[in-house]
């Protein structure tokens, strides 16, 4: 169960193995206080689904250190704590039905596989460089949120170097002509989009119409109405035959 290794033992204490927490539908709108729900710190999965979470506090989910899976669906958080980072464990993330803006600290989770943000008020992913610290992310589930730009977070999902599942369906960005053979041409190495797998014939349309616009010529540079000056120099100066145009130099 734990790959050959024990759990270490608490200090003073004994090493309870991790467990399934359930306080989902439990009337919460704050998370539990340290000591409210008995040997909390040895959960492995707990589910917070169905309440009326605000907030997360900063320092209380690093402090489960067995955490492998998170289900905060239908709750009211408009934001992720700061210190994901430090949850060594986390695995899955379910946070469908918040109010969550900005996903990036989620990002920062060291071994996070799935991200699940659909029905949120995501409009804008962080810059490629930010979501490059999304390392180990395998899924994402963004439907239902609010991204209009398809380019700029193709850009953003193109710099996660393992997503290979990605669901972008009801976002504004995916009512775009050519939208999903536009996100297979940027993510050539996804499975499956909105739920569905892609199939042979969409990754080979895809990838020739990347060949098509590589080989494609550059375009020419905006044309403007030719200017005939018929300029001499005389005395480091240039002159004009046309009495309209003298520029001294």
């Amino acid at each position: 169960r734990f790959g050959g290794d024990e759990p270490p033992s608490e200090p003073g204490g004994s090493s309870a193995p991790p467990g399934v927490f359930d306080l989902s539908d439990s009337g919460l709108s704050e998370f539990p206080a340290k000591g409210a729900v008995k040997d909390l710190r040895y959960a492995r999965e707990l589910d917070l689904q169905g309440n009326a979470l605000t907030v997360l506090p900063e320092g209380r989910l690093p402090r489960l250190e067995w955490l492998e899976s998170l289900a905060l669906t239908g709750n009211r958080l408009a934001r992720f704590p700061d210190d994901l980072a430090r949850c060594n464990r986390l695995r899955t993330i379910f946070a469908g039905a918040n109010d969550i803006v900005d996903p990036a600290p989620a990002f920062e989770a060291p071994v996070l596989l799935h991200l699940g943000l659909a029905h949120n008020r995501v409009a804008r992913l962080p810059p490629a460089d930010v979501c490059a610290g999304a390392e180990t992310l395998v899924s994402f589930d963004l439907a239902a949120n609010a991204l209009c730009g398809l380019r700029e977070t193709l850009e953003s999902l193109a710099a996660m170097p393992s997503l290979r599942a990605l669901v972008l369906r009801e976002n504004p960005l995916a009512l775009e002509p050519g939208y999903r053979l536009a996100v297979l041409k940027k993510l050539p190495l996804l499975r499956t989009l909105d739920e569905r797998e892609v199939s042979r014939e969409e990754r080979a349309a895809a990838a020739a119409r990347a060949d098509a616009v590589s080989a494609s010529p550059p375009e020419p540079p905006p044309a403007f109405p030719a200017l005939t000056l018929n300029c001499f120099l005389l005395d480091d100066a240039v002159r004009c035959r046309d009495a309209s145009c003298v520029s001294a130099t």
